[in-house]
């Protein structure tokens, strides 16, 4: 029965059984994994369909599985652990496509917490070079080492927590505040 003729208050007898094993399968998106650098700090992910549909995923990293979340863009791993990725697609009048996916190791960086910029010291370069990643500008950083607060994302609070160390030499959750 067609959503017109619902909104119109026509009936229609349907008659017989229907079964989602009598619809077509949806095609598999297609999944693509990008590490930019030769030491797995950071992987991008993307999901494209290859007909119209709607593109669900799932990550298992190392023994935790997450919930099934429908792909709106690039997804963006940089915290150390072993990635399995599952994707399908459903389009209109279809069913679910078989799950695709892959794998990837994110490993831990050699650089201290707080040393953006891939060296070992940690100074007001590394603060304006957060801001500028921040602001959107195309630089290159340590994703593993801006993560100043270990909250598993990249935003102005690490900016904070860059400054508080370079202020007090140490880190505000080795200080208890």
């Amino acid at each position: 029965m067609s959503f017109a003729a619902l909104a119109q208050g026509i009936n229609i007898d349907i008659s017989g059984e229907f079964s989602s094993d009598d619809l077509p399968e949806t095609e598999s998106p297609t999944v693509t994994m990008y590490c930019p650098n030769d030491y797995y700090y950071v992987c991008y992910v993307t999901m494209s369909p290859n007909e119209p549909s709607v593109i669900y995923y799932r990550v298992k990293c190392d023994d935790v599985i997450s919930e099934w979340k429908r792909y709106l863009g690039t997804l963006f791993f940089f915290q150390p652990g072993y990635y399995t990725i599952e994707a399908c697609a459903i389009a209109a009048f279809k069913s679910e496509s078989p799950h695709v996916g892959g794998f990837f190791y994110i490993v831990q960086t050699p650089y201290p917490r707080g040393s953006v910029n891939y060296n070992y010291d940690i100074d007001i370069s590394d603060v304006t070079l957060l801001i500028d990643k921040l602001l959107g500008k195309d630089v290159d950083i340590d994703l593993q080492s801006a993560d100043t607060n270990r909250d598993g994302d990249i935003s102005i609070v690490d900016v904070t927590e860059l400054i508080y160390f370079l202020l007090n030499g140490n880190w505000r959750d080795e200080t208890g505040e």
